[in-house]
């Protein structure tokens, strides 16, 4: 019954129309291995413009598992946000060849808002290990099972541009020097450990030897990388060789973590450790004994350290910032740009939440400099946090670090401000400086000069003064606002109402 529900949403709910446009953005987020068998991984939703509604939805993945052993997908009951949750067409479905990991919902209502949503979390489980690699689960909108969304009146708003992937495969890091303590056999070296050359590759001397353990052999990875797996091929493993062995980790070749601690070789040509991903330049494997050896040696055919570090694609070389009276200057410059879309520019105030103020286009791909900069104009007193969102055309993100700022309540000159937002409906934000405390009147007219309101008709104190003007009654059109101090300064601005 449930498969006949599912074929049904495919075919008729689905396809009402092609033609509207929700901005929003689906994502795969924290993909993780729990342990040897199973991957876990969330998907949430969020609209990037205006609140949206959500009717149904179908999701399909690809993924790269091929091992022999039987899989399952499932959704992790309680994980879900929304009001309808995943509750059909949960698992494996093969269409076109070739299998799909899939969820969908029954018809339902959901209300989507700048705030991310979690869809659910999912589990992909084997029966064979995974041997610590990500399996590249990834957004499917191709052939018979595909990823479909709907909005109000169950209208097909999927767009594959709005979705993205927010983590990745684990990467094979190029390892740029190895030492060891020793090698006994001349034929032997360290760096033929990370040759690509390994048992069943027909040079036996393609290896790292040494006499007698306990012996270490250190991998440089060239640069702090984040590394959370190892990949060992020791030596003789096919005769039954076991060695113990442990694996630390150092930026400094001082200071040593342990990450696998007295292991055991497997009987297979590799021997995969996974480990909470650590920051580390240097990897070393330390040989401590071994069973089947009767002359005691250390004995390594190949090595990969694996991590889930990715090139960035901007090289931020500075970031800085100023105050200029009530303005904030920030400026920062990039050495090289990879498919770099831009930054949005993040502000938080006096401790609330971050929120975007600007958007600032990046060059794309330059190997060049470039600099850049925002002004944020005419602020409050108070105290701003400021950060960048650089973002690239596949929708993969970086944040920068944050600047803190203060504005004081310091006004040096009278000072009547531009409203925000302008056009409005119907309040809107009037501020202005006030050099000393002086008696002024702020008063509003309509575009063929009558008065229709006065907001202030009193004293005030000297300093940064903001106001709200509530436009209800009055009709659209410009209008000007107009800002008079004792009969000596005078200053107008235009504003719009649109209802």
């Amino acid at each position: 019954m449930i498969r006949c529900v599912y074929v049904f949403l495919l075919t008729t709910m689905f396809y009402v129309s092609s033609s509207a446009q929700t901005d929003y953005q689906m994502s795969l987020d924290n993909g993780e291995l729990i342990n040897s068998n199973t991957f876990e991984f969330n998907v949430y939703i969020k609209s990037v413009d205006s609140t949206f509604q959500l009717t149904s939805y179908q999701c399909s993945f690809s993924f790269d598992v091929n091992d022999g052993g039987s899989l399952s997908f499932s959704y992790i009951p309680g994980t879900s946000e929304l009001s309808n949750p995943p509750s059909i067409g949960v698992g494996l479905k093969t269409a076109d060849g070739t299998q799909k990991l899939t969820f969908a919902s029954m018809p339902g209502s959901d209300y989507v808002s700048s705030t991310p949503v979690r869809v659910g979390s999912f589990r992909l489980e084997d029966t064979n290990p995974l041997d610590g690699v990500n399996p590249n689960v990834r957004w499917n909108f191709e052939g018979k099972v595909t990823t479909i969304l709907t909005g109000s009146n169950f209208v097909n708003i999927t767009n594959p541009s709005n979705h993205i992937k927010n983590f990745g495969d684990l990467v094979n890091y190029q390892v740029a020097g190895v030492t060891a303590t020793g090698t006994t056999d001349p034929n032997t070296a360290p760096e033929k450990t990370i040759d690509g050359l390994g048992y069943y590759d027909g040079d036996p001397n393609s290896r790292w030897a040494a006499q007698s353990m306990p012996q270490h052999i250190i991998f440089d990875l060239g640069s702090e990388k984040s590394v959370s797996m190892t990949k060992f091929s020791f030596f003789n493993f096919q005769e039954g060789r076991v060695y113990q062995y442990t694996v630390s980790v150092s930026n400094d070749q001082v200071n040593w973590n342990e990450v696998v601690v007295n292991a055991s070789s497997a009987s297979e040509e590799w021997t995969v450790n996974q480990f909470t991903s650590q920051s580390a330049r240097y990897v070393r494997l330390q040989f401590l004994s071994s069973t089947n050896n009767p002359n005691n040696w250390a004995n390594l055919w190949e090595a990969q350290i694996l991590g889930d570090d990715e090139a960035l694609p901007v090289e931020l070389s500075s970031y800085t910032g100023s105050v200029d009276n009530n303005n904030i200057v920030l400026e920062w410059l990039t050495s090289s740009e990879l498919n770099n879309k831009g930054f949005e520019i993040e502000r938080e105030f006096d401790k609330g939440k971050f929120e975007v103020i600007g958007f600032i286009s990046g060059h794309g791909t330059t190997n060049e400099k470039n600099s850049y900069a925002f002004v944020d104009k005419e602020l409050l007193p108070g105290k701003y946090s400021y950060r960048l969102k650089q973002v690239d055309y596949s929708g993969k993100f970086e944040y920068s670090n944050i600047l803190d700022f203060e504005v004081t309540n310091l006004a040096d000159t009278y000072q009547l401000y531009q409203n925000y937002p302008n056009p409005f409906n119907p309040t809107t934000k009037i501020e202005f400086d006030m050099k000393e405390k002086a008696f002024i009147t702020l008063t509003i007219y309509n575009i063929v000069g009558e008065k229709v309101r006065e907001l202030v008709n009193d004293e005030l104190s000297k300093g940064k003064h903001a106001l709200d003007f509530d436009a209800v009654g009055l009709p659209s059109g410009v209008y000007v606002y107009s800002l008079n101090v004792k009969d000596e300064f005078f200053q107008t601005r235009k504003m719009t109402l649109i209802k």
